[in-house]
């Protein structure tokens, strides 16, 4: 708990890699971990080299999966979440303050974490939730410390004032069907894990909403309830764009010989073949 504390408040290199090397060995090793928690919950792009975040060429992040890895931790681990709202912790007579000057500045702000690299500049993942609404605001290659908590809490400000949310499926309510290949059945229902809430602007006018699901397809089994296989992309014709997880909402195991068989033909006729 304190070593989290070190990394949450202080940004701590040192509790990072003291981590990393209790969990899997070694940084290198442990960045492979990284690598593997990474894919399941939708980072496509980044690569990780170590524990700490510091410079290194084949390190590397986009906003937006910075922001998905924030929404991760807030919804997965709620009770580690916490950590990040702490202003200040004590270890061995010290006392550390928390990095991230936006706690005191906007309301509702309860985390996440600053960084600063020569090569990356200034940036900074934040969330804040005001009554039921929470946002994720990211910002990266920022000049000086203060420009990076100025774009910060103007992202989160506009994003409030800006946008309403809306509920466009309740908890369970399936989405839509994914084409499964070797299935014992041919489509697999999804559904989000709790009620399916977008971000509108509140001005919309005559704008037109569009949704659609996206995935790899087809999905191959075994598929257990609860894995996450696409996400519902939602856009306006003004190009304000949400995605929302979808998750398998019914177990689909591996078909016999014949099945597979019937599908392979279907697949060489629409010219894919997994």
């Amino acid at each position: 708990d304190e070593l989290l504390k070190g990394i949450i408040v202080q940004s701590g290199n040192d509790a990072a890699i003291s981590v990393a090397e209790n969990i899997a060995g070694n940084e290198s090793l442990f960045a492979k971990r990284m690598m593997e928690e990474a894919r399941p919950i939708g980072l496509k792009k980044s690569t990780f080299k170590n524990a700490t975040g510091l410079h290194d060429p084949g390190h590397q992040m986009t906003a937006r999966e910075l922001a998905l890895v924030a929404r991760h931790i807030i919804v997965t681990y709620p009770d580690f979440y916490q950590l990040f709202a702490l202003k200040e912790f004590n270890y061995l007579k010290h006392k550390f303050i928390n990095r991230n000057p936006l706690l005191t500045l906007v309301p509702g702000v309860d985390g996440l974490k600053t960084g600063f690299t020569k090569e990356a500049g200034y940036g900074m993942v934040a969330s804040a939730k005001q009554d039921s609404r929470r946002l994720i605001a990211v910002v990266s290659g920022d000049t000086t410390a203060d420009d990076r908590r100025d774009d910060a809490r103007r992202l989160l400000e506009w994003g409030f004032r800006s946008f309403s949310e809306a509920k466009l499926y309740d908890a369970g309510e399936v989405v839509g069907h994914a084409r499964v290949w070797g299935g014992q059945r041919m489509y697999v229902p999804l559904a989000g894990t709790g009620d399916i809430n977008v971000w509108l602007p509140r001005n919309m006018g005559n704008q037109k909403l569009r949704a659609h699901i996206v995935y790899q397809w087809p999905l191959k089994p075994p598929l257990k309830k609860g894995d996450q296989v696409a996400v519902l992309r939602v856009t306006t014709s003004a190009d304000a764009m949400n995605e929302v997880p979808l998750y398998v909402a019914e177990d689909v195991e591996a078909a016999g010989t014949i099945r597979r068989g019937f599908d392979s033909l279907l697949c060489l006729a629409t010219r894919w073949l997994p």
